[in-house]
């Protein structure tokens, strides 16, 4: 087994280090009207800044303006790329989502917050494929500027689709 066969075990075995950028955004074919939301993420090598795998971008399947569920789908779509034993650090752009998240999907009274169920289900999902994650604020950069672009073209063809630019 040569050295980079070794280490690219070892990495396998002990998980990976990662971070993500997951981003979302609504197409809405004019003010106040039902658009549709997509959600995009990019996984990176915490050690390298290496992208694992391309962006990923999935419009919603309906109409609606709910970027805050699309952020969460943005967070579990990190996960569900993420291989058991691996560590992901997400950067989102929206504080009380990460916070949110920060505290399991509950307020300080122990009630589930606005989708609180949702990202308690991201959670559980990370906990069954053994998947160490957490979600922290960042403010928007130049790649998440870009990812958010490649999410809104998205929106934009299923908002056609969808028929909602009549």
């Amino acid at each position: 087994m040569s050295m980079t066969e070794f280490r690219a075990v070892a990495q396998v075995a002990a998980g990976r280090k990662l971070f993500a950028i997951a981003v979302a955004t609504v197409a809405s074919p004019k003010p106040g009207s039902p658009g549709v939301s997509a959600s995009a993420w990019q996984i990176f090598d915490a050690a390298t800044g290496e992208e694992i795998g391309g962006p990923r971008t999935i419009p919603s399947r309906a109409a609606n303006r709910y970027q805050w569920y699309a952020l969460i789908m943005a967070v579990r779509g990190v996960i569900e790329d993420c291989l058991s034993g691996d560590e992901v650090t997400v950067e989102i752009s929206m504080a009380d989502l990460a916070t949110a998240f920060q505290s399991g999907g509950r307020s300080v009274h122990g009630k589930y917050v606005e989708d609180g169920e949702t990202i308690a289900e991201v959670i559980k999902l990370a906990a069954d494929k053994v998947v160490t994650f957490s979600v922290k604020y960042a403010p928007v950069g130049p790649r998440q500027k870009n990812l958010k672009k490649k999410a809104l073209a998205q929106a934009n063809v299923q908002l056609t689709h969808l028929g909602g630019r009549n």
